[in-house]
């Protein structure tokens, strides 16, 4: 069964609206930690943003994540407020039956994002170090988190011009010709076919 980060944002001179991104849940479990982490990257990148470019000052006292609560909110000084939920496909009204990762919702839902998740087989030994820096361009956002990653794709053909590991320009292509723009990274990733794995390499490490 799929999990949604449910974004919500109640402006006070306008009525709420709400997106999401729907991360997918493995049948063997253990990935609520990935997904919270997915929230809390969400909820950080769009903090940054407003901290440094809004006019409206952010309500530190009323701002705050709780990703073992899979919940988080950003406020401002104003009465606005942008938050997070993480919760299950199954409660949410519409998406009872979602229980594929790659399940694209209608067109007249809100739902407007996906994560691809990919075990970390994917990835060489030597990309590490490139995956484990925060990284905020333009086409690629980077979001480290102990030993996984989360990787936005903004523009694709911009990102693979970049100079980054093959093996990470092979995961954006995948992603993106799946028609995801969010990629997560991590030991419990799911191991998708398509893409090239490296376990000898890794092998060579133990």
């Amino acid at each position: 069964m799929s999990s949604i980060i449910v974004i919500t944002e109640k402006w006070h001179d306008e009525r709420p609206s709400t997106e999401a991104y729907i991360v997918a849940t493995d049948s063997e479990g253990g990935s609520n930690e990935r997904n919270a982490a997915i929230m809390g990257m969400l909820y950080r990148e769009y903090l940054a943003i407003e901290q440094k470019e809004s006019a409206i000052p952010i309500d530190d006292t009323e701002t705050y994540c709780d990703e073992d609560g899979g919940y988080a909110q950003i406020a401002w000084v104003n009465g606005d407020v942008r938050s997070y939920q993480l919760v299950e496909a199954s409660d949410v009204p519409g998406m009872e039956h979602t229980e594929r990762e790659d399940v694209v919702p209608d067109d007249d839902t809100p739902w407007s994002g996906h994560v691809l998740s990919l075990s970390t087989v994917h990835i060489l030994p030597d990309a590490v170090d490139f995956l484990a820096d925060a990284r905020n361009s333009d086409a690629l956002q980077v979001y480290p988190n102990n030993d996984s990653c989360v990787i936005h794709i903004t523009d694709a053909d911009t990102a693979l011009g970049y100079d980054i590991p093959l093996c990470v320009k092979d995961c954006i292509r995948y992603a993106t010709k799946k028609g995801y723009p969010w990629i997560y990274l991590g030991h419990e990733g799911k191991e998708q076919p398509g893409l090239p794995t490296y376990r000898v390499a890794w092998d060579k490490l133990l």
